[in-house]
């Protein structure tokens, strides 16, 4: 499954066509516990948490928790290289 982050959702909800293609080619996809905290934080009112919900339940999303995979999942999905600068590790 693929890790979406917060601005391709804004950007699916701003009517962006890449963003829109993407989630909509999506059956399923995943969202760090961050990403979803930063939605509830947004939302107005009780409504609108119900509606957040029911929309991540017909995405089929499943929220992951902050780990080092997810962590390694972000950097790579952005074009980032994960390179430690300690020789050791």
């Amino acid at each position: 499954m693929m890790l979406v982050d917060t601005d391709v959702l804004i950007g699916y909800l701003k009517g962006n066509p890449v963003a829109r293609d993407t989630i909509n080619k999506l059956s399923g996809f995943c969202i760090s516990v961050m990403t979803y905290m930063e939605w509830v934080q947004r939302m107005r009112n009780k409504q609108e948490q119900g509606e957040l919900r029911c929309a991540l339940k017909n995405w089929q999303v499943k929220v992951l928790y902050v780990s080092e995979d997810i962590s390694l999942r972000l950097c790579f999905s952005r074009g980032a290289l994960f390179k430690p600068r300690c020789t050791a590790c």
